[in-house]
């Protein structure tokens, strides 16, 4: 296992001094439950869900896992002065979020035949071919929906690779003036993925809030795929190495008051097998499901330690019943 060197070691336990210092002033209780579950040793997941809070959610979960863990963060939130700075202090793995770099599309978007051609947009006063490009995305307003781009055709014709199907998006795509919508690039993240796999490699852990952005909602919104490439693509890179996920469950009760309460949930370890393993490898629609069956796992058991609850009382004998 590769070591740390002695300044690294410093900044991460003096910044878990302090974030334990403000959990302890703000939160009247943090509650663990499930943390005998947690591997001593070698490499680990964490998967945490709902993701709440993009700056208390990680300190509760580096104070109660007893593991040292690395956080993939927003690129964006390292630039940010508070949290840039902690960030920096716990070696953060900075990644750059497509949405992010989303832009406002020129002129508007419309779905001309939703049952005849779902996948043909056309496009008034665009500008396609500059502001576009195949597996480039195009996402409609108040997170409606999104689709990759599969081909632009013109300045105002793109065929897009999975047609939309909520409601919401079609009444948009469909009505007479069409709908705003936003380019967002296609981000290309090896140099995430390897920052990772050698963590893992290295015996160490990773967090990831695989909703992919922080929310306000009681329930799970679904999860991105790159926690699968992460787990499986470190497993069918280093021979031998065996990653343990762990679903985490937070829940807060009056988030925003003063000395309210907190519990975390630690899930049982997931282990992924070797058939998934190999079949990520073979690549293709092996590949994709790997993933896929990965993701459906991880979302089951994160499922198991994120109960809704109206109380603390209430969220307490819900717990105890799925143990039992």
């Amino acid at each position: 296992m590769a070591s740390q060197t002695l300044a690294q070691r410093f900044t991460y336990n003096l910044a878990l001094w302090l974030f334990n210092l403000m959990l302890d002033i703000f939160f009247r209780e943090v509650r663990p439950r499930g943390a005998h579950r947690i591997p001593k040793e070698g490499p680990v997941i964490f998967v945490v869900a709902p993701h709440a809070n993009q700056f208390v959610d990680p300190i509760v979960l580096m104070r109660e896992c007893g593991r040292k863990v690395s956080f993939l963060i927003a690129e964006k939130s390292m630039h940010q002065r508070g949290i840039g700075f902690f960030a920096k202090m716990v070696s953060a793995i900075p990644v750059i979020r497509p949405q992010d770099l989303a832009v406002p599309g020129q002129g508007r978007i419309q779905l001309l035949n939703r049952k005849t051609d779902p996948l043909r947009i056309i496009g008034i006063d665009t500008h396609f071919t500059t502001q576009l490009k195949p597996r480039d995305s195009i996402v409609l307003p108040k997170g409606s929906g999104q689709s990759e781009v599969f081909q632009v055709i013109s300045d105002t014709e793109i065929i897009i690779k999975k047609e939309f199907k909520e409601l919401r998006a079609l009444e948009m795509l469909t009505h007479s003036e069409g709908t705003a919508y936003k380019c967002m690039p296609h981000i290309e993240q090896e140099s995430v993925y390897k920052s990772v796999h050698d963590e893992l490699n290295n015996g160490r852990c990773i967090t990831i809030f695989p909703e992919g952005g922080s929310h306000d909602r009681a329930e799970m919104l679904p999860l991105k795929a790159g926690v699968t490439l992460m787990a499986l693509g470190a497993m069918a890179k280093y021979e031998g190495l065996d990653v343990k996920i762990v679903p985490c469950g937070l829940n807060y009760f009056h988030a925003h008051r003063f000395r309210s309460r907190a519990v975390i949930e630690f899930g049982n370890p997931i282990t992924v097998s070797p058939e998934l393993i190999s079949k990520f490898k073979a690549g293709g629609n092996d590949k994709r499901e790997a993933c896929s069956s990965l993701l459906d796992n991880i979302y089951n058991a994160l499922k198991t330690v994120t109960i809704n609850a109206g109380s603390y009382e209430t969220l307490m004998v819900n717990l105890k019943q799925t143990c039992t």
